[in-house]
């Protein structure tokens, strides 16, 4: 309804997904790979991504054990005050585990890194962010092969948690819209039950009334794993698999962004 059929969103999207049809911008699912850039790049705010927080509260409601996979990237997000109290907030909300999917992430580097070593002639690309992976099954499905075969740190820490305890709900909590569709690929509703952003989280604060300058300072319940927490940077996988690279290296490159990576294919 608030489209203002000003085509921004049909210009910047990376793979042509989204068409106009009376006059409002309408997303050709089966296309989409939900990068989130129509939200982003949209003045009328008339784009939205799908919530699931109404799905993490009837998990609340049914008594579920809940244990939440909190993305490094929080620190971007919530301030250092914010960041000592996030986990007490969380656990007010009734999570019994909190921690980072970092724990994932150097799961996933190390693994990626083994792949690498084992296939040194090969062409690699890293498998981490869903968004890129929908790219390249979309626009050079000639790639396809050079995909690594390993899970994103998201799956990884879902997959380790319940190996721990199959009776349990994991919910993923990032920046990252394109993580929900990942929840949905291959098997991965069995390790991941639901994924929240960051906005979604803060609305389950306030729904439940918890604030979170008035929790007490606490630590998560498991430490992050070396270098894990820099994996959300650019190069960040790289830097936790102890992969050495640098600006003029001609071997490993790392870039972000729909554009770079379309130039990089």
């Amino acid at each position: 309804v608030n489209c203002s059929d000003c085509y921004r969103c049909v210009r910047v999207c990376p793979v042509n997904a989204i068409r106009m049809q009376d006059g409002q911008a309408q997303v050709i699912s089966e296309r989409c790979i939900a990068c989130g850039t129509c939200i982003n790049e949209c003045p009328q705010q008339a784009k939205a991504y799908r919530t699931d927080y109404g799905k993490v509260l009837q998990m609340m409601e049914d008594g579920d054990m809940l244990y939440l996979s909190i993305a490094p990237s929080f620190v971007s997000y919530y301030n250092e005050w914010e960041q000592l109290r996030l986990a007490s907030a969380t656990r007010m909300l009734g999570f019994k585990y909190v921690a980072e999917t970092a724990i994932g992430a150097w799961h996933t580097a190390i693994a990626t890194e083994e792949h690498i070593k084992s296939n040194p002639d090969k062409t690699h690309i890293c498998s981490a962010c869903p968004a890129l992976v929908s790219y390249i099954l979309q626009k050079a499905p000639h790639l396809n092969d050079m995909i690594v075969p390993v899970v994103s740190p998201m799956v990884a820490h879902g997959r380790i948690l319940k190996s721990k305890n199959k009776n349990i709900k994991v919910v993923f909590v990032g920046p990252c819209v394109a993580k929900k569709d990942e929840m949905q690929m291959s098997d991965n509703e069995k390790y991941i039950d639901a994924v929240l952003t960051f906005e979604e989280l803060d609305e389950l604060f306030r729904l439940k009334n918890i604030k979170i300058e008035s929790c007490e300072e606490s630590a998560f319940d498991e430490a992050a794993i070396g270098n894990s927490r820099f994996f959300p940077l650019e190069g960040g996988l790289l830097k936790t698999a102890n992969i050495t690279t640098d600006l003029l290296d001609t071997k490993v490159i790392a870039i972000s962004g729909y554009k770079n990576i379309a130039n990089a294919i």
